[in-house]
């Protein structure tokens, strides 16, 4: 499996835990996505309709 493909398997993970999470587990994911060695993009993970929705 290349780089690319690794990358879209381990997004499609954090895309699925992302719709069901609310506040502060939803707050741990994105900061475990965004420090995650292998990814380089997060426009899926952000665009997760659960972020939109997400006030302080």
């Amino acid at each position: 499996m290349d780089i690319e493909q690794q990358q879209a398997v381990v997004i499609e993970q954090f895309v699925k835990q992302a719709g069901v999470l609310v506040g502060a587990s939803l707050a741990g994911l994105l900061i475990e996505a965004t420090s995650h060695p292998s990814l380089f993009a997060f426009s899926e993970i952000l665009s997760v309709s659960n972020l939109s929705t997400v006030t302080p």
